[in-house]
Order: structure tokens, then sequence, then C-alpha cells
């Protein structure tokens, strides 16, 4: 038992950017989001397309899907870094940014949506 947290902590030390940047995202997301919920509009463009200009405004709280899916990715991105730890370290190293870099698009657009409401 010992072993594997043992592990898990030096798995964790190796990814730590990555992962430090996720939880930064993360926090600026929640944030952003609460903030947003309280001082935006009844309704905003979460699915804001040229094409289609009817039935795109959504209620406030679907802005809380955006940080949502940043933190499933994030756990999912953690969880099989953890269960796959005998696939190369470039490859999750690799995998690790991948999710960091989702999760920072995530942010860009949450970060539109409000701009473009505000």
């Amino acid at each position: 038992m010992a072993d594997s947290q043992l592990s898990i902590l030096e798995t964790v030390k190796q990814f730590r950017a990555p992962l430090v940047s996720n939880i930064l995202i993360l926090i600026i997301q929640i944030s952003l989001t609460v903030v947003a919920i309280n001082i935006l509009q009844p309704v905003v463009p979460l699915f804001n397309n040229q094409l289609l200009a009817s039935n795109t405004l959504m209620p406030k709280i679907w802005l809380a899907l955006l940080p949502g899916l940043s933190l499933f990715f994030s756990l999912c991105s953690l969880m099989l870094m953890l269960f796959s730890r005998s696939l190369g370290k470039t490859i999750l190293t690799l995998f690790a940014w991948a999710t960091t870099a989702l999760n920072g698009i995530l942010l860009v657009s949450l970060i539109r949506i409000v701009l473009l409401v505000k």
C-alpha cells in the first residue's frame, strides 16, 4: 500500500506544472461564473452562432456548465495519468498539457460569453 501511495505522489510531482495550471484555470472559471451569475441578465447566449439567430439564449445558470466540464476533464485526466503510469512520461506530459489547453479554451469561451453579454 505504501508503494502505491509513493508512486502516486511521484506521479503528481512529475506533472506539477500542468496540474497547478488546471487548478488556477478552474479557480478563475468558478470565480468568473459566480460573479457572472450575480450580475448578468437572466438569459445569456451560451451557444452563440451567427447562422442560428433564434433559440440561442439560455438561462444564466447554464454558465456553470463550463467550469463543470473543466473539472470533469481535469479529474478524468488525473485519474487516467494515475492509472496508466506504464505509458511513457512524454505521452502523459502531452496528455496533461492537452487537458490544460482544453481547459484554457473553455476559460476563453466563458470570458467571451460574459463580455458579449456585458
